[in-house]
């Protein structure tokens, strides 16, 4: 991994790894890492077990830097956060609501995803 991302990418999953709230997430841009500059932006899907919270209360966005701007909404199906942090960097989240009692679909086949490297957090422990 490009060293450069290591740091807000090991902030994420640590910080999801802490979380209750927290079912799952997973990094969604692998491909694009091989040429990173000192600006870039991170690409992360959450599945958690109510997401506007996540949406509500964006103060988690400010454990992974010092953030300038941010912005959270909810579009139904799923909701997203981002933010733009000092250094450069930007974090995009797409966050959705699941119970992990009603995964029967292959639609949340996370199951398959346990061995993925776009896997950070399994909080779940299939």
């Amino acid at each position: 991994m490009n060293s450069i991302l290591e740091t807000p990418i090991l902030k994420v999953k640590l910080w999801g790894e802490q979380q209750l709230l927290i079912n799952y997430i997973l990094q969604t841009d692998l491909t694009n890492q091989k040429e990173v500059k000192n600006y870039s932006t991170l690409n992360f899907f959450i599945a958690a077990k109510n997401r506007k919270i996540l949406i509500n209360e964006t103060n988690w966005l400010d454990k992974f830097g010092t953030a300038t701007r941010k912005h959270a909404a909810d579009h139904g199906f799923c909701a997203y956060a981002k933010a733009t942090y000092e250094n450069g960097f930007q974090l995009h989240f797409v966050i959705v609501s699941i119970d992990k009692n009603k995964l029967g679909s292959a639609y949340y086949n996370i199951q398959n995803l346990e061995n993925s490297k776009k896997l950070l957090v399994n909080n779940q422990g299939f």
